[in-house]
Protein backbone atom coordinates (compact mmCIF):
# COMPACT_ATOMS: atom_id res chain seq x y z
CA UNK A 1 0.00 0.00 0.00
CA UNK A 2 1.52 3.45 -0.93
CA UNK A 3 1.08 5.77 2.17
CA UNK A 4 -0.49 9.10 1.62
CA UNK A 5 2.72 10.68 3.15
CA UNK A 6 4.85 9.19 0.78
CA UNK A 7 2.51 9.72 -2.37
CA UNK A 8 2.74 13.71 -1.22
CA UNK A 9 6.28 13.09 -2.80
CA UNK A 10 5.16 11.87 -5.87
CA UNK A 11 7.48 8.74 -4.98
CA UNK A 12 6.43 5.23 -6.19
CA UNK A 13 7.30 2.34 -3.90
CA UNK A 14 7.72 -0.60 -5.65
CA UNK A 15 7.94 -3.95 -3.53
CA UNK A 16 7.88 -5.02 -0.30
CA UNK A 17 11.42 -6.35 0.19
CA UNK A 18 14.02 -8.29 2.31
CA UNK A 19 16.75 -7.06 4.17
CA UNK A 20 20.36 -8.84 4.45
CA UNK A 21 23.15 -8.22 6.62
CA UNK A 22 25.43 -6.91 4.29
CA UNK A 23 28.35 -4.40 3.90
CA UNK A 24 30.44 -2.36 0.80
CA UNK A 25 33.82 -0.65 0.59
CA UNK A 26 35.51 2.25 -0.96
CA UNK A 27 38.84 4.21 -0.37
CA UNK A 28 40.59 6.04 2.25
CA UNK A 29 39.72 8.82 4.61
CA UNK A 30 42.24 10.45 7.11
CA UNK A 31 40.38 10.15 10.87
CA UNK A 32 40.64 13.63 12.49
CA UNK A 33 38.33 14.63 15.57
CA UNK A 34 38.25 11.83 17.37
CA UNK A 35 35.41 11.53 20.14
CA UNK A 36 36.82 11.73 23.85
CA UNK A 37 37.26 8.10 25.56
CA UNK A 38 35.03 8.78 28.62
CA UNK A 39 31.95 7.77 27.19
CA UNK A 40 30.50 6.64 30.08
CA UNK A 41 29.99 9.96 31.16
CA UNK A 42 27.22 10.33 28.58
CA UNK A 43 23.83 10.84 29.57
CA UNK A 44 21.11 8.71 28.22
CA UNK A 45 17.35 8.42 28.49
CA UNK A 46 14.34 6.75 26.97
CA UNK A 47 12.34 8.50 23.96
CA UNK A 48 9.55 6.97 22.03
CA UNK A 49 8.00 8.05 18.89
CA UNK A 50 4.78 7.64 17.21
CA UNK A 51 4.85 5.71 13.89
CA UNK A 52 2.21 4.05 11.48
CA UNK A 53 2.84 0.38 10.39
CA UNK A 54 0.83 0.87 6.74
CA UNK A 55 -2.29 2.68 8.41
CA UNK A 56 -2.38 1.47 11.66
CA UNK A 57 -0.37 3.97 14.75
CA UNK A 58 1.94 2.21 16.76
CA UNK A 59 5.21 3.74 18.71
CA UNK A 60 8.89 2.54 18.87
CA UNK A 61 11.06 3.21 21.85
CA UNK A 62 14.84 4.68 22.22
CA UNK A 63 17.67 6.12 24.00
CA UNK A 64 18.62 10.08 23.58
CA UNK A 65 22.26 10.17 24.41
CA UNK A 66 24.04 13.41 25.02
CA UNK A 67 26.85 15.23 27.01
CA UNK A 68 26.84 18.84 27.98
CA UNK A 69 28.55 19.19 24.71
CA UNK A 70 25.74 17.58 22.57
CA UNK A 71 24.34 20.66 19.83
CA UNK A 72 20.44 19.88 19.66
CA UNK A 73 21.16 21.03 16.45
CA UNK A 74 23.24 18.44 15.03
CA UNK A 75 21.79 14.98 15.58
CA UNK A 76 22.64 11.23 14.68
CA UNK A 77 19.62 8.72 13.85
CA UNK A 78 21.26 5.29 14.05
CA UNK A 79 19.60 2.67 12.31
CA UNK A 80 20.81 -0.85 12.85
CA UNK A 81 20.95 -4.16 10.69
CA UNK A 82 18.69 -7.48 9.90
CA UNK A 83 17.94 -9.60 13.25
CA UNK A 84 19.65 -6.67 15.36
CA UNK A 85 18.29 -4.64 18.26
CA UNK A 86 19.81 -0.89 19.02
CA UNK A 87 21.91 -2.55 21.44
CA UNK A 88 23.96 -2.95 18.73
CA UNK A 89 25.01 0.95 19.06
CA UNK A 90 25.41 0.58 22.86
CA UNK A 91 27.33 -2.67 23.69
CA UNK A 92 29.02 -1.58 27.00
CA UNK A 93 29.07 1.83 28.12
CA UNK A 94 32.85 2.43 27.61
CA UNK A 95 32.49 0.61 24.14
CA UNK A 96 29.87 2.47 22.26
CA UNK A 97 29.40 4.16 19.05
CA UNK A 98 26.44 5.93 20.23
CA UNK A 99 28.39 7.26 23.42
CA UNK A 100 30.98 8.49 21.08
CA UNK A 101 29.36 10.38 18.99
CA UNK A 102 27.69 12.00 22.06
CA UNK A 103 31.15 12.63 22.96
CA UNK A 104 32.06 14.22 19.73
CA UNK A 105 29.15 16.85 19.97
CA UNK A 106 26.31 15.15 18.41
CA UNK A 107 22.50 14.28 19.87
CA UNK A 108 22.44 10.76 19.02
CA UNK A 109 19.11 8.47 18.98
CA UNK A 110 18.86 4.87 18.37
CA UNK A 111 15.67 3.20 18.22
CA UNK A 112 14.19 -0.32 18.35
CA UNK A 113 12.17 -0.97 15.31
CA UNK A 114 8.62 -2.17 15.52
CA UNK A 115 8.44 -5.50 16.45
CA UNK A 116 12.09 -5.91 18.01
CA UNK A 117 13.76 -5.26 21.55
CA UNK A 118 11.85 -2.47 23.36
CA UNK A 119 9.29 -1.79 20.76
CA UNK A 120 7.70 -5.59 20.42
CA UNK A 121 4.25 -5.09 20.72
CA UNK A 122 1.61 -7.69 20.87
CA UNK A 123 0.04 -9.32 17.67
CA UNK A 124 -3.51 -7.52 17.55
CA UNK A 125 -1.60 -4.10 17.61
CA UNK A 126 0.42 -4.93 14.73
CA UNK A 127 -1.76 -5.52 12.09
CA UNK A 128 -0.15 -6.40 8.69
CA UNK A 129 3.25 -7.21 8.82
CA UNK A 130 6.60 -4.97 9.10
CA UNK A 131 7.32 -4.82 5.89
CA UNK A 132 11.16 -2.83 4.39
CA UNK A 133 8.84 -0.09 3.13
CA UNK A 134 6.78 0.68 6.39
CA UNK A 135 10.21 0.60 8.19
CA UNK A 136 11.71 3.24 5.75
CA UNK A 137 8.58 5.04 6.31
CA UNK A 138 8.55 4.71 10.06
CA UNK A 139 11.84 6.84 10.00
CA UNK A 140 9.90 9.51 7.95
CA UNK A 141 8.04 9.56 11.11
CA UNK A 142 11.18 10.03 13.57
CA UNK A 143 12.52 13.01 11.48
CA UNK A 144 9.55 14.59 11.55
CA UNK A 145 9.01 14.28 15.19
CA UNK A 146 13.02 15.36 16.43
CA UNK A 147 12.50 18.57 13.66
CA UNK A 148 8.24 19.13 15.56
CA UNK A 149 6.87 18.96 12.33
CA UNK A 150 4.88 15.85 12.75
CA UNK A 151 1.67 15.94 11.04
CA UNK A 152 -0.21 13.67 12.94
CA UNK A 153 -1.08 13.71 17.04
CA UNK A 154 2.52 12.01 18.76
CA UNK A 155 0.17 9.27 20.82
CA UNK A 156 -0.27 5.74 20.01
CA UNK A 157 -3.03 3.12 21.10
CA UNK A 158 -0.41 1.56 23.40
CA UNK A 159 0.55 4.81 25.65
CA UNK A 160 1.76 8.61 24.80
CA UNK A 161 5.36 9.04 22.93
CA UNK A 162 7.39 11.86 24.10
CA UNK A 163 10.48 13.06 22.30
CA UNK A 164 13.36 15.69 24.87
CA UNK A 165 14.58 16.89 20.96
CA UNK A 166 15.11 20.20 19.35
CA UNK A 167 11.46 20.90 19.44
CA UNK A 168 9.19 22.62 17.24
CA UNK A 169 10.44 25.55 15.25
CA UNK A 170 14.04 24.38 15.01
CA UNK A 171 15.34 23.02 11.98
CA UNK A 172 18.84 20.54 13.22
CA UNK A 173 20.50 19.30 10.76
CA UNK A 174 20.30 15.70 11.00
CA UNK A 175 22.13 12.55 9.62
CA UNK A 176 20.87 9.29 9.11
CA UNK A 177 23.52 6.48 9.95
CA UNK A 178 22.30 2.63 8.91
CA UNK A 179 24.23 -0.57 9.18
CA UNK A 180 23.46 -3.48 6.82
CA UNK A 181 19.51 -3.42 6.56
CA UNK A 182 19.81 -0.50 8.31
CA UNK A 183 22.56 0.78 5.56
CA UNK A 184 20.10 0.05 2.66
CA UNK A 185 17.50 2.15 4.57
CA UNK A 186 19.60 5.00 5.24
CA UNK A 187 21.08 4.83 1.98
CA UNK A 188 17.49 4.68 -0.15
CA UNK A 189 15.99 7.25 2.34
CA UNK A 190 16.96 10.97 0.96
CA UNK A 191 15.80 9.80 -2.71
CA UNK A 192 12.51 8.35 -1.20
CA UNK A 193 11.40 11.30 1.07
CA UNK A 194 13.32 14.32 0.64
CA UNK A 195 9.89 16.01 -0.01
CA UNK A 196 8.32 15.01 2.91
CA UNK A 197 10.87 14.22 5.85
CA UNK A 198 14.76 15.02 4.54
CA UNK A 199 17.81 14.53 6.14
CA UNK A 200 20.59 16.20 6.03
CA UNK A 201 23.37 13.60 5.83
CA UNK A 202 23.66 10.02 5.17
CA UNK A 203 26.41 6.71 5.94
CA UNK A 204 25.53 4.04 4.13
CA UNK A 205 27.47 1.20 5.63
CA UNK A 206 27.88 -2.83 5.13
CA UNK A 207 25.17 -2.73 2.39
CA UNK A 208 25.31 -3.40 -1.60
CA UNK A 209 22.90 -3.01 -4.11
CA UNK A 210 25.19 -4.97 -6.46
CA UNK A 211 25.36 -8.68 -4.71
CA UNK A 212 26.73 -10.98 -1.99
CA UNK A 213 28.91 -13.22 -1.48
CA UNK A 214 27.97 -16.91 -2.29
CA UNK A 215 28.23 -17.96 1.52
CA UNK A 216 26.01 -15.38 2.65
CA UNK A 217 23.53 -15.87 -0.06
CA UNK A 218 23.42 -19.86 0.96
CA UNK A 219 23.36 -19.08 4.82
CA UNK A 220 20.78 -16.05 4.31
CA UNK A 221 18.30 -18.71 1.79
CA UNK A 222 18.50 -21.74 3.95
CA UNK A 223 17.16 -20.08 6.96
CA UNK A 224 14.60 -17.70 5.49
CA UNK A 225 13.11 -20.68 3.93
CA UNK A 226 13.03 -22.50 6.53
CA UNK A 227 9.72 -24.30 7.72
CA UNK A 228 9.72 -23.25 11.08
CA UNK A 229 10.36 -19.51 9.59
CA UNK A 230 7.55 -20.06 7.38
CA UNK A 231 5.23 -21.10 9.84
CA UNK A 232 6.02 -18.44 12.53
CA UNK A 233 5.84 -15.34 10.45
CA UNK A 234 9.18 -14.24 11.52
CA UNK A 235 13.30 -15.03 10.33
CA UNK A 236 16.24 -14.06 11.85
CA UNK A 237 19.74 -15.36 10.20
CA UNK A 238 21.75 -15.36 13.25
CA UNK A 239 19.72 -17.40 15.27
CA UNK A 240 19.21 -21.52 14.47
CA UNK A 241 15.88 -22.62 13.33
CA UNK A 242 13.28 -22.24 15.70
CA UNK A 243 15.40 -20.57 18.54
CA UNK A 244 14.38 -17.02 20.07
CA UNK A 245 16.40 -14.65 21.70
CA UNK A 246 15.27 -16.21 24.97
CA UNK A 247 17.43 -19.60 24.45
CA UNK A 248 19.90 -20.45 26.65
CA UNK A 249 22.32 -21.17 23.32
CA UNK A 250 22.79 -21.39 19.45
CA UNK A 251 24.32 -24.83 17.91
CA UNK A 252 28.02 -25.06 17.37
CA UNK A 253 27.46 -24.79 13.57
CA UNK A 254 25.49 -21.42 14.02
CA UNK A 255 28.21 -19.93 16.19
CA UNK A 256 30.59 -20.82 13.39
CA UNK A 257 28.52 -19.32 10.81
CA UNK A 258 28.14 -16.38 13.18
CA UNK A 259 31.69 -15.67 13.74
CA UNK A 260 32.39 -16.47 9.79
CA UNK A 261 29.91 -14.04 8.38
CA UNK A 262 29.79 -11.21 11.18
CA UNK A 263 33.40 -10.96 12.32
CA UNK A 264 35.19 -11.66 9.55
CA UNK A 265 38.70 -13.80 9.34
CA UNK A 266 41.77 -12.57 11.00
CA UNK A 267 40.40 -9.09 12.47
CA UNK A 268 41.14 -8.31 16.05
CA UNK A 269 37.68 -8.46 17.52
CA UNK A 270 36.45 -7.00 21.56
CA UNK A 271 35.72 -9.78 23.69
CA UNK A 272 32.01 -8.53 23.99
CA UNK A 273 32.04 -8.53 20.02
CA UNK A 274 33.11 -12.09 20.27
CA UNK A 275 30.67 -13.71 22.85
CA UNK A 276 27.73 -11.53 21.49
CA UNK A 277 28.20 -13.15 17.90
CA UNK A 278 27.18 -16.28 19.62
CA UNK A 279 24.43 -15.02 22.43
CA UNK A 280 20.67 -15.65 21.58
CA UNK A 281 19.87 -12.48 23.09
CA UNK A 282 22.12 -10.40 20.76
CA UNK A 283 19.43 -11.32 18.28
CA UNK A 284 15.73 -10.64 16.98
CA UNK A 285 13.63 -11.84 14.51
CA UNK A 286 12.01 -9.91 12.16
CA UNK A 287 8.50 -10.14 10.64
CA UNK A 288 9.28 -12.40 7.03
CA UNK A 289 7.58 -9.52 5.14
CA UNK A 290 11.03 -7.54 5.61
CA UNK A 291 12.39 -10.99 4.03
CA UNK A 292 10.98 -11.56 0.61
CA UNK A 293 13.61 -10.56 -2.46
CA UNK A 294 16.88 -9.42 -2.13
CA UNK A 295 17.06 -8.63 -5.70
CA UNK A 296 13.65 -6.50 -5.11
CA UNK A 297 15.15 -4.52 -2.62
CA UNK A 298 18.18 -3.71 -4.77
CA UNK A 299 15.78 -3.08 -7.30
CA UNK A 300 14.10 -0.67 -5.11
CA UNK A 301 16.87 1.38 -3.41
CA UNK A 302 18.65 1.78 -7.05
CA UNK A 303 15.35 3.47 -8.42
CA UNK A 304 15.35 5.77 -4.67
CA UNK A 305 19.31 6.51 -5.12
CA UNK A 306 18.19 7.76 -8.17
CA UNK A 307 15.87 10.21 -6.62
CA UNK A 308 18.76 11.26 -3.96
CA UNK A 309 19.27 15.37 -4.33
CA UNK A 310 21.94 16.19 -6.31
CA UNK A 311 23.50 18.43 -2.53
CA UNK A 312 23.00 15.45 -0.40
CA UNK A 313 26.71 14.19 1.22
CA UNK A 314 26.52 10.82 1.39
CA UNK A 315 29.77 8.45 2.66
CA UNK A 316 29.48 4.97 1.96
CA UNK A 317 31.91 2.41 4.24
CA UNK A 318 33.09 -0.94 3.90
CA UNK A 319 34.87 -3.01 6.18
CA UNK A 320 38.18 -5.29 4.19
CA UNK A 321 37.34 -8.31 5.98
CA UNK A 322 33.39 -8.73 5.24
CA UNK A 323 32.29 -12.15 4.08
CA UNK A 324 29.10 -10.57 3.03
CA UNK A 325 29.82 -8.25 1.07
CA UNK A 326 34.02 -8.65 0.16
CA UNK A 327 36.04 -6.37 -1.27
CA UNK A 328 38.04 -7.34 -4.54
CA UNK A 329 41.43 -8.95 -3.58
CA UNK A 330 44.93 -6.80 -4.23
CA UNK A 331 48.08 -8.11 -3.82
CA UNK A 332 48.28 -6.11 -0.13
CA UNK A 333 45.17 -8.13 0.60
CA UNK A 334 44.90 -11.27 -1.51
CA UNK A 335 42.25 -13.13 0.38
CA UNK A 336 39.92 -10.05 1.84
CA UNK A 337 37.78 -12.52 3.30
CA UNK A 338 37.45 -16.64 4.05
CA UNK A 339 38.28 -18.09 0.49
CA UNK A 340 36.75 -21.31 -0.48
CA UNK A 341 40.09 -23.12 0.43
CA UNK A 342 39.67 -22.18 4.12
CA UNK A 343 35.69 -23.18 4.29
CA UNK A 344 34.41 -19.69 3.92
CA UNK A 345 32.84 -19.45 0.90
CA UNK A 346 33.35 -15.79 0.11
CA UNK A 347 33.80 -15.97 -3.63
CA UNK A 348 32.10 -13.60 -4.90
CA UNK A 349 34.56 -11.24 -4.49
CA UNK A 350 34.69 -6.94 -5.75
CA UNK A 351 31.19 -6.19 -4.34
CA UNK A 352 32.82 -2.92 -2.53
CA UNK A 353 33.65 -1.27 -5.56
CA UNK A 354 31.10 -2.36 -7.45
CA UNK A 355 28.46 -0.56 -5.21
CA UNK A 356 30.78 2.70 -5.54
CA UNK A 357 30.34 2.33 -9.10
CA UNK A 358 26.50 2.12 -8.91
CA UNK A 359 26.24 5.31 -7.00
CA UNK A 360 28.41 7.34 -9.13
CA UNK A 361 26.39 6.25 -11.50
CA UNK A 362 23.23 6.37 -10.68
CA UNK A 363 23.52 9.09 -7.96
CA UNK A 364 22.92 12.74 -8.93
CA UNK A 365 24.68 12.84 -5.80
CA UNK A 366 27.90 11.86 -7.23
CA UNK A 367 30.41 14.81 -6.55
CA UNK A 368 29.53 14.81 -2.32
CA UNK A 369 30.16 10.82 -2.13
CA UNK A 370 32.99 9.80 0.20
CA UNK A 371 33.93 6.74 0.34
CA UNK A 372 35.59 4.99 2.82
CA UNK A 373 37.35 1.17 4.11
CA UNK A 374 37.62 0.53 7.75
CA UNK A 375 40.62 -1.78 7.91
CA UNK A 376 40.95 -5.22 10.60
CA UNK A 377 37.08 -5.30 10.44
CA UNK A 378 34.39 -7.91 9.76
CA UNK A 379 30.94 -6.89 8.66
CA UNK A 380 29.28 -6.20 12.37
CA UNK A 381 32.04 -3.63 12.82
CA UNK A 382 30.55 -2.24 16.02
CA UNK A 383 32.28 -5.78 17.61
CA UNK A 384 35.93 -4.81 15.75
CA UNK A 385 38.53 -3.56 18.55
CA UNK A 386 38.75 -1.26 15.43
CA UNK A 387 35.03 0.73 15.96
CA UNK A 388 36.59 3.87 16.69
CA UNK A 389 38.29 4.48 13.84
CA UNK A 390 34.67 4.03 12.50
CA UNK A 391 33.09 6.86 14.76
CA UNK A 392 36.65 9.24 14.29
CA UNK A 393 35.86 8.98 10.76
CA UNK A 394 32.41 9.93 10.16
CA UNK A 395 33.31 12.93 12.84
CA UNK A 396 35.67 13.94 10.43
CA UNK A 397 33.78 13.70 7.24
CA UNK A 398 30.81 15.69 9.56
CA UNK A 399 33.21 18.51 10.17
CA UNK A 400 34.25 18.87 6.39
CA UNK A 401 30.58 19.01 5.39
CA UNK A 402 29.07 21.09 8.17
CA UNK A 403 31.83 22.69 9.48
CA UNK A 404 33.17 22.78 13.17
CA UNK A 405 31.07 21.61 15.91
CA UNK A 406 30.33 25.14 17.49
CA UNK A 407 30.47 23.21 20.82
CA UNK A 408 33.73 21.46 20.62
Amino acid sequence: MISDRASRSSLSRFVRVLGLVVLLGGFALTTRGSARADTESVSTSTVCFAVHNGALPSRVIGTRFSTGNSDPDRVMVLVYGHSGTTQVWDWQPNYSVARRFAQAGYLVITYDRLTAGASTVRPSLLGNTVTYDSDREMISEIVEQIRGTYPFPVSAPIGPCSYPGAGAGTHPKIILIGHSLGGALAGSYAGAYSAVAPVDAVVQADFSNTGDSDEANSVVDAKAASATNLRAGYATIPLDDGSTPSSKSVSAQTCRENRRLLLGAGVPISPAGYAAACDPSSFDPVPYGDFISGAAINQEDQSFIANTPSNMPVLLVFADHDCFFPPAPSSANPTPCLSTATGGGCDRQGCQQDEINNWRTLCPCRNNITTWVEPNSGHTFMWSQTMPEFTNTVTAWLQRVWGPNPRI
